[in-house]
């Protein structure tokens, strides 16, 4: 009878030990799924700081370029007014 009892309680543990494999793979599986997405987004965050560190370089030489541009109209500026005095 005690084996008999044994069994049962073995028949009844296995299902659940079955289904906590179940739940086990399952969770691998979104931790996989998680693992993925979050290279995802490191990878869309390094694309954007690459893009935010392109369009930096291209302020500065846009700022660099409309001075020099401020500079070069002011020096006509003179010349033509030399030549309006004349």
């Amino acid at each position: 009878q005690i084996a008999e009892e044994a069994g049962q309680l073995v028949q009844g543990v296995v299902p659940n030990i079955q289904e906590t494999a179940k739940l086990i793979q399952e969770i691998a599986s979104a931790s996989e799924d998680q693992a993925k997405g979050v290279n995802e987004i490191n990878e869309a965050m390094k694309k954007l700081d690459g893009a935010a560190s392109e369009s930096s370089a291209a302020s500065t030489e846009l700022a660099t370029t409309s001075d020099e541009f401020d500079k070069m109209v002011k020096k006509i500026e003179s010349q033509v007014s030399k030549f309006k005095s004349e």
